[in-house]
């Protein structure tokens, strides 16, 4: 329910202006469900935890922050990130040629990938080693195994073809 509420507030505020709406969207959300469905303290800790779900891994998380963050990263490593990953990476291509066989473009970096077969790449590393619950790291493994798959096949598909490994 509260999945990427941050991208309900308008990006061009101000930080302060933009964090304030952040929470009123937060508390719209909580304020949907029926009367009585979360008491006040577990309403504060879903809260916090929906606001602090963009920190890196930190000690001084409650497990429902740690739930919200790993469900996060599992929304990216699932078959769906395929289609998304094309869809919100329009400028860059699908893969390149001389970066198949399991060799990812040098100048590919996570926040900017040169390709979105690096993208898939980069989010399957990136998030697997910060996944903290069990449930997240045994429903990963099957979500891996499918983008790993698809990789996989992309590769072997040019390869049949030759056209692995040329550079345009």
């Amino acid at each position: 329910m509260l999945h990427s509420m941050d991208r309900m507030a308008k990006k061009n505020e101000d930080k302060v202006e933009f964090m304030k709406n952040v929470g009123v969207i937060i508390l719209a959300h909580l304020d949907s469900l029926p009367i009585g469905y979360f008491d006040s303290e577990e309403i504060i800790e879903i809260w916090n935890s929906a606001w602090r779900h963009g920190e890196l891994n930190q000690n001084d998380q409650s497990i429902t922050q740690q739930v919200l963050m790993d469900a996060d990263r599992l929304a990216n490593l699932m078959p769906a990130v395929i289609i998304r990953a094309g869809q919100f990476l329009p400028n860059i291509p699908t893969f390149e040629f001389e970066y198949l066989a399991g060799k990812r473009n040098p100048e590919t970096t996570y926040d900017k990938p040169r390709s979105v077969l690096d993208n898939l790449r980069n989010l399957i590393a990136e998030y697997i080693p910060k996944l903290r619950t069990p449930k997240a790291k045994e429903l990963a493994v099957e979500y891996v195994r499918t983008l790993e798959g698809f990789i996989s096949a992309l590769e072997e598909s040019n390869k049949q073809l030759g056209l692995d490994d040329i550079s345009l």
